[in-house]
């Protein structure tokens, strides 16, 4: 990887951990957790059908909160924010 490489690289990364600390995680996960838990009683085939798109949802905005949490205590641990 050339300096040049390395700093656009970089520079994509820092834009990518911008956008994963401003997205609304914890609010997505709340609400997957309702459809979670009544999407089956209101409408069992609809909520059968589309389980398993659904559950891919579900983790990958799990693994973002993990990665959203890391980088939230990184900016503190630096001092660059809230």
């Amino acid at each position: 990887m050339t300096d040049r490489e390395y700093l656009a690289a970089n520079a994509k990364v820092a834009m990518t951990c911008d956008l994963v600390e401003r997205l609304p995680l914890l609010d997505m996960l709340a609400a997957q957790a309702r459809a979670e838990a009544v999407g089956p009683l209101l409408d069992p085939t609809l909520y059968r059908e589309k389980a398993q798109a659904f559950h891919v949802d579900m983790e990958r905005a799990r693994i973002l909160r993990t990665a959203q949490a890391a980088l939230e205590a990184l900016r503190r641990a630096q001092g660059l924010g809230p």
